[in-house]
């Protein structure tokens, strides 16, 4: 019964794409996301997307967090050195 249990967590933790997207766009200090749609796909909503857009667009969201967690980190190291922390 164990296995059961297990496979229906890993079912349940694994996330969609339209989930994983707002979930980095609730992180985003910039709220891009809607300017991004409105620009590239006239205003659609990402339900109404195909799946190879809705990817697409998650990718360029996992950038735009990897460059923020980035600048922060530079931002960090350079207060830290500066004795500002």
């Amino acid at each position: 019964m164990k296995g059961c249990d297990d496979m229906g967590f890993k079912q349940q933790k694994k996330l969609s794409v339209v989930e994983e997207i707002y979930l980095i766009e609730n992180g985003l200090n910039e709220k891009m996301f809607n300017t991004y749609l409105n620009k590239y796909y006239g205003g659609k909503t990402l339900e109404e997307l195909q799946p190879f857009q809705q990817k697409k667009i998650l990718n360029w969201m996992q950038s735009r967090i990897e460059y923020e967690e980035m600048a922060l980190d530079n931002i960090s190291s350079w207060a830290l050195e500066h004795g500002y922390f």
